[in-house]
């Protein structure tokens, strides 16, 4: 999978989790980097439910302790790429 077929996953995730339906989800342009989480109405359990989107979609285990602390799209998107790239912490 290529960086621009996991960032429209990521995208699709987030956006169904802030309650997009999933067709209009997946064809909108992704989400932009600077954009806040919690500007888009998402909670922790809209986090986990991302999480539990990107370990599918993607086939990685992303761990817990990674979601804590992310404040933007754009981490979560620097996060997939560090898992899917295997580049540690």
């Amino acid at each position: 999978m290529t960086a621009s077929e996991r960032r429209r996953l990521v995208s699709t995730a987030i956006l169904e989790a802030a309650g997009v339906v999933p067709e209009e989800a997946a064809a909108r342009d992704p989400v932009p980097d600077e954009t806040d989480l919690q500007g888009l109405g998402l909670d922790s359990l809209d986090m986990v439910d991302i999480q539990i989107s990107l370990n599918l979609g993607l086939g990685i285990d992303v761990p817990d302790a990674d979601m804590e602390g992310l404040e933007t799209v754009g981490h979560i998107y620097a996060l997939v790429e560090r898992l899917c790239d295997g580049t540690p912490a």
